[in-house]
């Protein structure tokens, strides 16, 4: 349900609300607040695309994003790995992982880490030409330390 401000109200009435932030075809963020959180955070939902001129443009909005400065986590795919131990098969370059990392650097952000399949993508390639990788993360910032 949306209210007359344009916020967004999900489940109980008060109970948590999701106002809408920035966008675009690779992202969406939103701030929600409650009376359950110590304050508001920023929640940021990402596909990204496939290459790395498109991901740029995403970079920048999701910048653009945090400018409120509140705890931000950023969850999805990221189509783009930041380590060897995020790919197997061919053989792993270190300019691979530069984008993500000099992404996370500028906006401070950290992996959480995951449980379960390490990898969530194959190219359906056999033998020596299969890969896969880790695409699909979880970020935050370290405010969110203090939640």
């Amino acid at each position: 349900m949306v209210n007359s401000s344009g916020s967004m109200w999900i489940f109980w009435s008060n109970l948590i609300s999701c106002d809408f932030v920035g966008d675009s075809d690779q992202h969406l963020s939103i701030k929600i607040q409650s009376q359950l959180l110590i304050a508001p955070i920023l929640f940021s939902f990402v596909h990204a695309k496939w290459t790395a001129a498109d991901r740029e443009i995403l970079w920048a909005a999701l910048i653009n994003d945090e400018s409120l400065s509140l705890p931000w986590f950023i969850a999805g795919d990221f189509n783009v790995i930041a380590g060897e131990e995020e790919k197997i098969g061919v053989p792993f370059r270190i300019w691979e992982g530069v984008e993500l990392l000099s992404f996370m650097s500028m906006a401070g952000l950290m992996d959480a880490g995951f449980r379960g399949s390490k990898f969530t993508w194959r190219n359906n390639g056999r033998g020596c030409t299969c890969i896969w990788k880790c695409l699909d993360k979880l970020l935050y910032d370290q405010s969110v330390l203090g939640l």
